[in-house]
């Protein structure tokens, strides 16, 4: 990959970042109705599991996401690229995503029936 390639991706994926940093809805609504996680992703793919500051800014911002609770994004992310990312076995970020999204899912299902 071309150096200035990676400088590039790496401006992209701090901005997104600072996005969720916002913990706007409009912007999380914007972001998954216009599928932009998608072309994070496919970086992630691209850059084949080398460990270098692109990996680690895109590691470290679904960190956040699981972090910080998002759960609509989490979500979406999981139900969109859960298959892919949580093949990624050199961190386990995503197997923690998914676990909490049971959970919750879980909890969920056990009010819903406990109400009735």
């Amino acid at each position: 990959m071309h150096p200035s390639t990676v400088q590039n991706e790496s401006g992209v994926v701090r901005f997104f970042r600072r996005l969720l940093a916002t913990k706007d809805r409009v912007y999380f609504d914007l972001i998954m109705n216009e599928d932009l996680f998608s072309p994070i992703i496919q970086v992630l793919k691209n850059n084949n599991g080398r460990y270098n500051l692109l990996d680690s800014a895109i590691l470290e911002m679904f960190e956040y996401i699981q972090n910080e609770n998002l759960i609509s994004l989490r979500t979406h992310i999981l139900t969109h690229f859960g298959p892919f990312l949580e093949s990624i076995d050199y961190v386990n970020t995503f197997k923690v995503m998914r676990q909490k999204n049971e959970e919750m899912y879980d909890f969920s299902d056990c009010q819903n029936s406990g109400s009735r």
